[in-house]
């Protein structure tokens, strides 16, 4: 029955969370595709955090891959491994963070494109951020010293307040995001549909990645460091990938859900109200028979 428990409790966790990890990692790789072919004008640099980005995932499900292998293959039948802490359980953790900044870096970016009056948010944000990747890698490199889940135990506070300041990250975002584009509706139905649909997809993706920042955290306080731990933290990196192509993807979708004719108006009231709806969703706007085309 404690083997049961042991497997249950252990590489069974780590199973369930090499396959998801594996499904969200395909749906990754079709929203890239899709993405490098309907947005190829886009500008390099989000091409390249994409692509960056994608290369993270993939080594991150091959480090996780090779690590069931070992302890259900390589070590067949010996349930003493699963109290050992080796290399291949925390380098993932490297990608993952990678990830994770990569796409709070990109949202926080939408801050700055947004207006003036949100730009100052985005200096303490980009603070955060970087205090939050080098907790990370400070853990990453305790965690190769250690042998042992128990030695690993030490670093328990210092990972919930990691994990506690990336769901803190996330909420700010999303509010900012939110307010933001809720300040700059400008009265025109057309146009206020669609950033109401932006400020949907905003509280969405931020929602996701936040509560599942605090499911790991919980699962720390609650199960100390463990495959548990491992199991949300491993996901994790993926929800925040794929909210970066959903966002993406969509804005082809939100486009043409704004107007069946495929022409945006946005009036004359507000010319930096007009640039921030032009911001967020990419796409080609007519106005007055000129098409504008924006990175944002």
């Amino acid at each position: 029955m404690s083997s049961q428990k042991n497997l249950d409790t252990s590489v069974g966790l780590l199973f369930v969370s090499d396959m998801i990890s594996a499904v969200l990692v395909g749906f990754a790789l079709c929203q890239s595709l899709i993405y490098f072919m309907q947005y190829a004008k886009d500008k390099a640099y989000i091409k390249i955090l994409v692509a960056v980005t994608l290369i993270c995932e993939v080594v991150h499900q091959g480090i996780i891959s090779f690590t069931l292998y070992w302890y259900t293959i390589t070590n067949f039948g010996q349930f003493s491994v699963f109290d050992r802490f080796i290399w291949s359980l925390c380098v993932p953790c490297i990608p993952n963070a990678f990830a994770i900044v990569l796409s709070q870096s990109f949202f926080i970016m939408r801050i700055w494109y947004i207006g003036k009056k949100t730009r100052l948010l985005v200096y303490p944000l980009f603070a955060m951020v970087f205090v939050e990747f080098t907790l990370a890698m400070y853990m990453v490199g305790k965690a190769l010293r250690c042998n042992s889940f128990a030695e690993y135990a030490a670093f328990k506070n210092m990972a919930i307040g990691r994990i506690s300041l990336t769901a803190g990250i996330d909420v700010t975002i999303a509010i900012t995001l939110v307010m933001s584009l809720h300040h700059s509706k400008t009265g025109y139905r057309r146009t206020d549909g669609m950033l109401n649909t932006l400020i949907l997809y905003a509280m969405s993706t931020g929602a996701v990645t936040a509560v599942w920042a605090l499911a790991t955290v919980a699962a720390i306080v609650t199960t100390g460091i463990s495959f548990t731990v491992l199991f949300f933290y491993y996901i994790l990196g993926r929800l925040y990938f794929n909210s970066i192509l959903t966002s993406l993807n969509v804005r082809h979708s939100i486009q043409a859900a704004s107007a069946s004719d495929g022409t945006v108006s946005f009036g004359t009231k507000s010319k930096e109200r007009a640039s921030t709806v032009r911001v967020m969703i990419d796409t080609s706007i007519t106005t007055s028979g000129e098409t504008d085309k924006t990175a944002f």
